[in-house]
């Protein structure tokens, strides 16, 4: 699967979709604390792998940090754990690369499109995000899952 790609269709499909299709999400802990067997499961496994990749698309957009090392270091973790995605959907559930990729954008593209609207019902009046909201704990525990994964 040509990742680039995909970012590409990501950002197209968020530019030309002004609206937001669902309500919040819950975090990705909460989610995993109601699915503790989600790591023997392929799919709620690529569905907290998803969930992470669009965390980290989400954080190297809207992140205020000048440090472009830092932007950087958030779209090759979504790179790679969307590429963990790929393969377990591909080996574990016999998904061909084109079935495995179709699932990654689209709910890639979903999530994201949740995060922008919890982001933006999110910010403060200065156009900061509540550090308090669930996006910043998803990233944070994504680094787990990143570290624990790889």
């Amino acid at each position: 699967m040509n990742i680039k790609k995909t970012l590409l269709i990501i950002v197209l499909n968020l530019i030309w979709c002004n609206f937001s299709i669902s309500s919040s999400m819950i975090s990705i802990q909460e989610y995993v604390k109601s699915n503790p067997d989600y790591s023997k499961d392929p799919i709620k496994k690529t569905h907290v792998l998803k969930r992470c990749a669009a965390a980290y698309i989400y954080a190297s957009v809207t992140t205020q940090d000048n440090n472009s090392e830092k932007k950087e270091s958030y779209a090759i973790a979504s790179d790679k754990v969307m590429k963990i995605a790929d393969e377990i959907l591909i080996n574990e559930m016999n998904w061909s690369p084109e079935k495995a990729a179709k699932s990654i954008v689209t709910d890639i593209d979903n999530n994201l499109e949740n995060y922008i609207k919890d982001g933006k019902d999110s910010s403060s009046d200065k156009g900061e995000n509540n550090k308090s909201n669930y996006i910043d704990q998803d990233i944070q525990f994504c680094k787990s899952v990143v570290d624990n994964t790889l």
